[in-house]
């Protein structure tokens, strides 16, 4: 079985009241505002979701359509033992899925079915929902998330950064933007420079700030609006040293993509940076810069392997918790939608900071010796 057949956004025709012969047409304007309705890398991702649960009916000889909640709830378990681990979880020893990509698969299903087939959602999903939650019981593990590229941490790399290859340039810029901006790995490879071109925001230069202008970005399908970042240039001379010495090495003009490959020989290319490759940069750049501290090469490879291209966005996350910003502040700063997210990351902090231990005569704290006086035996 394959989904070759399903578009996204496909919109199902209206019945004809009986008085009618046709069935009302609608617009290809309206199909293709449809069509839109997710981002192209949700689709592509339920789509993987989709073709996993079209595999795991045919292996099984069921019909994918019309879904069954006891069908769904046997796909969510088979995956949850015996899915494919992501390579992190691979390298960590794990088997299966984790319960949160088996989730994310039953959010899939329900896109497929009710936007794309335009079909009725199972009313009783009660067999999923007891599945989903004992699997979150007998097979609940830690997060995988991704080490925080702090402020400090990315500061020193910053610092110490000598290089004059246009991809360790192009590395260096792309760190400090995501980091400074709090950027998606999309959103820092979606900018152009000054005006809009193939992209999907801006990077502008004002006298005192860089901003970027999202024209489309991850929550506008839920009625956001473009969305404006700004970094005051007083404070960043770091990270504005670093964009603007890759904007003048790779030659970017107004409406070029920000960010472009660059092959091992040094070589510009005209292609816009994937999103995959900002991953690959930070591992590289922390690489680097553990072995310049005179670390092992196994030591620097293990290091490296704790970060992600999330590692930013997460980095000015935790940095400005620690540094006492509020969940408010961390939520403007990173643009998510609801204050949900920015508080796990804020939580910790807020904890260490606001610990009852702080207190004085709490906390097992070391006492220093009073002179004079009978000190008395330990007991």
């Amino acid at each position: 079985m394959t989904d070759e057949a399903i578009t996204p956004g496909q919109l199902v025709p209206v019945t004809a009241p009986a008085t009618e012969v046709a069935p009302y047409i609608v617009s290809d304007e309206t199909k293709e505002a449809a069509r839109h309705s997710k981002a192209p890398g949700t689709v592509e991702n339920y789509r993987k979701h989709l073709k996993n649960y079209l595999a795991f009916c045919e292996a099984r000889g069921v019909a994918p359509w019309p879904l069954e909640p006891l069908v769904i709830a046997d796909w969510c378990t088979h995956r949850a033992h015996h899915g494919t681990p992501r390579a992190r979880r691979k390298q960590a020893g794990k088997t299966g899925n984790a319960v949160v990509s088996v989730r994310a698969g039953v959010a899939a299903l329900k896109f497929w079915c009710e936007d794309v087939r335009g079909d009725v959602w199972p009313a009783n999903m009660r067999p999923v929902k007891m599945v989903l939650a004992g699997l979150a019981r007998t097979r609940a593990e830690a997060p995988e998330q991704a080490e925080p590229m702090t402020g400090e941490l990315l500061s020193a790399i910053l610092a110490g950064f000598r290089e004059t290859h246009p991809g360790d340039i192009r590395d260096a810029a792309l760190m400090a933007l995501g980091y400074s901006l709090g950027r998606r790995r999309s959103e820092i490879v979606g900018l152009d420079l000054e005006r809009l071109g193939s992209g999907d925001g801006i990077l502008k230069r004002t006298p005192k700030s860089l901003e970027v202008h999202l024209i489309r970005h991850k929550t506008m399908a839920t009625g956001g609006e473009p969305a404006v970042f700004v970094m005051p240039i007083e404070g960043s001379e770091l990270a504005v040293e670093a964009i603007d010495r890759w904007i003048t090495t790779a030659g970017i003009v107004e409406g070029d993509a920000v960010f472009r490959a660059v092959d091992w020989r040094g070589a510009i290319k005209a292609e816009r940076l994937g999103a995959s490759a900002v991953g690959e940069a930070i591992k590289r750049r922390v690489r680097a810069y553990f072995l310049g501290l005179g670390q092992p090469a196994v030591v620097a490879e293990r290091e490296a392997r704790k970060f992600s291209g999330h590692s930013m966005r997460v980095g000015l996350a935790v940095s400005a918790a620690d540094a006492g910003a509020d969940i408010r502040q961390i939520q403007a700063a990173l643009g998510h939608a609801t204050p949900a997210m920015s508080s796990r990351y804020a939580k910790k902090a807020d904890q260490s900071r606001n610990s009852v231990l702080r207190l004085g005569g709490v906390a097992l704290a070391k006492k220093p010796i009073v002179d004079g006086g009978d000190q008395g035996e330990a007991a």
